[in-house]
This record gives structure tokens, sequence and C-alpha cells, in this order.
């Protein structure tokens, strides 16, 4: 090791690993004996700045002539920049500003407000086990606990005491510890504590700062973020190890994987076909989830159905305004099979659309509820329509109540109903429960939201009547 003195001959001193000094003679030659030059001869501190590299470390001569400096361990680094006379005190005077916006939390480490680490050269240390960032941030808390930014003060861990934070919030302690993961999905060995809310069961982190945060809300470092199939998990885990967490809390077990939609559809199709159209379709056969893809599945399929019927619908109408052109002969009798073909694809999409509207309405329901909005909404103007003197209900032949409802179904003459005898209808038809009292504002709702939604079959004609249909008479 290269002392920086020198002996009487100028010849550079060494010190070997034991501690021996000594210089090197003709040959490289070790000599053990020799006599050091005065401190007069000791070369100025301009000289000497000249003996180290640009990062401070001193530039060692070998036996032959060669420069190097001593890395890490050691290490002989031969490729170097030697510093200069002006340049080594601007870049320790950088590196120390630099420095000085940090917080030093051991020998050679500082660390950021982001919660970066550093060590003492100014340099980001990478590739740590995420239990020394951990142990890092929470020592840079206890030293200042307003240094750090607010999303990287770290959450309570098993060996913290935290009952005085406990009692700010008005948490329990669950006793499990949730195991952080990295970007890959990879488990990183740092727990933390898992506490709850004792009024409504919810899951919190701690953080040491005394904020709570949700296992699965966005604000939750993204390392401890809990997914809601695991957070299902830990209330049944806490529910069934603590007697103090609230019964209502505890979600049910996690439901079997749910068929695939086409398996869905195909139950469907055969309980609506195969039981005939007076068998009743089982919807407590399904999931709430999936439900809600039958109930896609089924609306799209509804709206093709519809969407095909109109068009042989429109099919029809054309040939038969050309007909009306055309004269008798071969023509004419090729316009009629046209009509008769385009009637029955329209009477057989029209049978589809009912029967997949029924397993529809199996498996959403129109409600009977009466929000206060509607309430609120402006009476619908009713139209002048009063029952003929004498005339009985046609349903029930009895003597109608005022006001009565009127319904008016394109191509079919007019009926009425009193209000009893449609809650009867739709509850068979639509199953919908309809207060009494509710029977108008339930209409107006069912004219704003689903106007062409079919409530019942009309008794004396094979059409639908929807809420569009629907009016209450003035008398």
């Amino acid at each position: 090791m290269n002392t920086g003195q020198r002996n009487s001959q100028g010849r550079v001193i060494f010190r070997g690993p034991r501690g021996g000094e000594y210089v090197l003679g003709a040959g490289g030659r070790k000599i053990r004996s020799f006599t050091r030059a005065p401190a007069a001869a000791a070369a100025p501190a301009a000289a000497a700045t000249g003996n180290r590299n640009t990062q401070g470390r001193i530039i060692h001569r070998g036996p032959r002539g060669g420069e190097y400096v001593l890395g890490p361990g050691g290490r002989k680094i031969r490729s170097f920049t030697r510093a200069t006379a002006g340049a080594a005190p601007a870049a320790t005077n950088a590196l120390s500003r630099r420095l000085a916006t940090y917080l030093k939390i051991g020998n050679n480490e500082y660390i950021n407000k982001l919660g970066t680490l550093y060590n003492n050269r100014g340099r980001v240390l990478l590739d740590l086990p995420y239990i020394n960032g951990n142990r890092a941030h929470t020592r840079a808390f206890n030293q200042n606990p307003r240094f750090l930014k607010k999303w990287v003060i770290p959450y309570v861990g098993p060996n913290r005491p935290n009952q005085a934070l406990m009692s700010k919030l008005k948490l329990k302690n669950s006793t499990i510890n949730h195991e952080g993961k990295n970007m890959v999905g990879q488990l990183t060995g740092v727990r933390k504590k898992i506490y709850y809310n004792p009024r409504n069961g919810e899951l919190y982190f701690i953080s040491l700062n005394g904020k709570k945060h949700g296992l699965d809300n966005t604000q939750t470092q993204m390392n401890y973020r809990v997914v809601a199939k695991n957070t299902r998990r830990y209330k049944r885990l806490i529910g069934f190890l603590d007697p103090l967490y609230p019964r209502a809390a505890i979600p049910p077990t996690t439901p079997v994987p749910r068929r695939s939609s086409p398996e869905l559809l195909n139950n469907m199709i055969t309980q609506i076909f195969v039981g005939g159209r007076g068998s009743n379709i089982n919807a407590g056969r399904y999931t709430a989830d999936e439900r809600n893809v039958l109930v896609r599945r089924l609306t799209n399929t509804i709206e093709q159905l519809r969407q095909l019927r109109n068009a042989k619908k429109k099919e029809a109408a054309n040939a038969r305004n050309t007909m009306r052109t055309t004269g008798p002969g071969s023509a004419s009798r090729l316009l009629k099979s046209r009509i008769a073909a385009a009637n029955e694809r329209t009477m057989h999409f029209n049978d589809l659309v009912r029967s997949y509207t029924r397993g529809l309405r199996a498996v959403k329901p129109l409600t009977g509820v009466v929000t206060p909005r509607a309430r609120a909404m402006p009476n619908t103007p009713n139209r002048y329509t009063p029952a003929p003197a004498n005339v009985t209900e046609n349903m029930a032949y009895a003597n109608l109540t005022r006001p009565h409802l009127v319904v008016k179904t394109p191509g079919v003459g007019v009926i009425y109903l009193s209000p009893n005898t449609f809650r009867g209808l739709v509850k068979n038809a639509a199953r919908v429960n309809i207060a009494p009292a509710n029977v108008r504002n339930w209409l107006r709702t069912a004219r704003r939201n689903f106007p062409n939604d079919a409530l019942f079959r009309h008794p004396f004609a094979p059409k639908n009547v929807t809420a569009s249909h629907i009016r209450f008479s003035r008398q």
C-alpha cells in the first residue's frame, strides 16, 4: 500500500499487509532498511491533489510504474481519471449539497422523500431486498416523522406497538398479517397487520402516521393491495378466529366457478321449450353472476329476433304493395307465396321473442317498487276515453271502478280494466307485485323506463300489451 511518503532518495514508501514498510529498489527488489525523508520534503497540498482520482481515491504506482486505484474489496482499477487541483473541491461540494437534501439513516446510507436509498457517494442502492427497504423507511420515519411523503410511510408491522393507533381509529387487531407482493406477483417477505372495524367489519392497514387504508382501496400501497377474492377470504378467517367480529359482515362461502355462457343459454332454452308454455322457469338454479350473464345473452338475442321479425314483416308488406299493381298470372302467384312465407317467418320470430322474453323475466323480473322520484314526476295527461254507459269490465264482468284503465292495443278493440284486475294480470305474466296505491305511479315509471316491454298477453287477441298502450281514464 502506498503511504504517500518517500525516503531520503525520493523513493515511495510502501506498507505491506502486516504493517511493514519498504521501498522498491532496482528490479523491484524490496528494501526494508531506508532513511525517511524529512518533513519539509513532503509534497505540497496542490501536488497531493494530483495523486487522487476524481472520486477521491489514492492513485498507487506498481513496481513497473503502472498506476491504479483500489476499488471495493481491494480490487485494482487501472482505468480512472486523475483529479485536477480545481475539480476536486467542486465535485465534493456538489455531492455534499446533494446529500444535504437527504436524510442520513446509517453510516453510509441516505434516503430521499420518496423512499429511494443512496450510499455516501450519492448512488442509488439497487436490488435491495424488500425487507431492507421496509426497515430503512421505518428508521427514516422514527428519525423524522415528517420527512417521507405520506404515501411512502410504511404500515404497522407485527413487531410494533399499536394500541394508541387502534384507540384513535377505533379499530380492532385481527391477529392476521398480510404479506406483500412485488410487481411480478412474488412474495416479498414483509408482513403487515390487518385491522377491522367492529361496527361494519371492513378491513384496514394502519400507516405509522396513524392513517387507515382499506385493503382493496386504490390509495393503498401497490405492494399490499388485496383483491376482492382475498378480502372475502380474510373476512371469513377473522370471523372464525375472533368472536367479536360482526356476524353480518362475514361473506358466504365463495361459490363454485360459474358455468360458461353457452352452457347457461342452453340450460335456459331447455327450460323455456321443453316444459311447454305453461311450465314455470326455475331461476333459483342460477347464481347472481350467472343471472347477469343470462340477462345479457337473452337481451341481445331478443333484440336480434325483433330485427329479423321486423324485416320479414316489411318484406310481406312490400310484396302486398307490389301485388296490388300486378295483374293475375304467374307473377301474382309468386308474390302470394312470398307473402305467405314472410308471414310464416314473422310469426316464428314473434313466438321466439315471446319465449325468450319469458326466460328474461324469470332471471330479471320487473320490480313493483316506486321510487320517490317517480312520485314527484308531473302527472301524465290522461286520454279522454270514458267507458260507455252500462259497460261491464271485459275481464271479470264486474262494474268498473273509477278511474279505470283503458287499454288501446293497435289492431285490437279497446278494453277496460279495473286497477285490481290489471295488478293480477301483471303479477301472473310479468311477476311484478304492485301495491294497490302504486298502480298510477308504477305505470308512470314503466312508460318512461321500459315502455315497449310486454306486461301481459292481450285477453282477446294474440298481441302483447305494453305500458305505452295503457292509460287511466279521466272518469
